[in-house]
């Protein structure tokens, strides 16, 4: 067992002190998690996303002392930009203090936007990366395919009529084409294509509301798409054009760099 738990959002609405990244939160969370999970550390701890308040390292000096006081072993983060976060770490290295070794993001076959920045970003520091919601919330299980109107979360949640617009429900439709296909399950063919991903170091998190569907969806592991199926998959919703990642692309700027590199006497 690898234990985690995380920190930043309230717990409690009417105290002040029950929420964002600040010292005293993070001090009384993790005493409070250590308390009700009976253990005295855990393996990894999460800020769970950016208060947009607190000094980052202040932040990066309290998860350090909680390491050094053996209360947790390795920290991550999640729903934070990319900057902030080579922020952190640059601090970390320069003060001798821990860095973040793993980022939780939200990434799937409809949100594809995290790898314009944090896939380049978790290789330079060595992070793995956790996608929350691989499944786009029930989404590419093709529970929603014929009806979107069907009894599930997203027809409870105030982001569901966006994930389940007539571009999205199309999506998770060609999925399941390909699915069946293969011969495999719709959901467990969405989890295989983040575990092949070309970058590596993907780890889907798993929210199965039943065991039927937790068993469903560990045959990804026994999924091993070839190069013509994940490209088909790759295909289905590229992700955007960002700029300057587009720029660094582009065979004009390529052309431009080289050009000056060659008139470098080595």
């Amino acid at each position: 067992i690898v234990l985690a738990s995380k920190y930043s959002m309230t717990t409690d609405s009417s105290d002040p002190n029950a929420s964002g990244n600040h010292r005293k939160n993070m001090a009384q969370s993790i005493d409070n998690s250590l308390k009700r999970l009976k253990t005295d550390y855990l393996d990894l701890y999460w800020v769970h996303g950016w208060d947009q308040s607190t000094p980052i390292d202040e932040v990066m000096r309290a998860l350090d002392d909680l390491v050094r006081t053996g209360k947790v072993l390795h920290i991550g983060v999640s729903n934070c930009p990319a900057w902030l976060i080579s922020q952190a770490n640059t601090i970390a290295k320069e003060r001798n203090m821990t860095s973040f070794t793993a980022l939780q993001l939200h990434y799937n076959l409809t949100d594809r936007s995290i790898e314009n920045d944090f896939f380049d970003l978790a290789q330079e520091y060595g992070m793995s990366i956790t996608a929350w919601s691989p499944l786009a919330g029930g989404l590419l299980s093709g529970k929603y395919n014929s009806n979107p109107e069907i009894k599930g979360r997203l027809n409870n949640v105030s982001y569901g009529p966006r994930l389940l617009a007539e571009d999205r429900i199309k999506l998770a439709q060609e999925v399941k084409s390909i699915a069946d296909r293969i011969g495999c399950e719709t959901s467990a063919l969405a989890l295989a294509w983040l575990l092949q991903r070309p970058q590596g170091s993907v780890i889907p998190i798993l929210g199965a509301r039943t065991l039927d569907q937790l068993k469903a969806n560990l045959t990804c592991l026994d999924l091993n798409l070839n190069e013509a199926d994940v490209e088909k998959m790759d295909k289905l919703n590229p992700p955007p054009a960002v700029y300057p990642s587009s720029l660094f692309r582009s065979s004009f700027f390529n052309q431009l760099m080289h050009g000056e590199y060659g008139l470098i006497d080595s």
